[in-house]
């Protein structure tokens, strides 16, 4: 999922973007996807990494 806010330090139409994933950062995939955003985005800051928990 990808959130907006409007980054309140910027310019009066500047935007952060949140992006929400189910992934592990020990999947190769996702490790890439991460290498490849930072390599293209301003700014890329990870808030957190949560083992996966299924129930079934």
């Amino acid at each position: 999922m990808i959130y907006s806010r409007p980054n309140r330090g910027g310019s009066p139409w500047s935007y952060d973007f949140l992006l929400e994933t189910e992934c592990q950062l020990s999947d190769v995939n996702c490790s890439r996807a991460f290498d490849e955003l930072s390599r293209v985005a301003v700014y890329v800051k990870m808030l957190g990494s949560y083992p996966v928990v299924r129930f079934y």
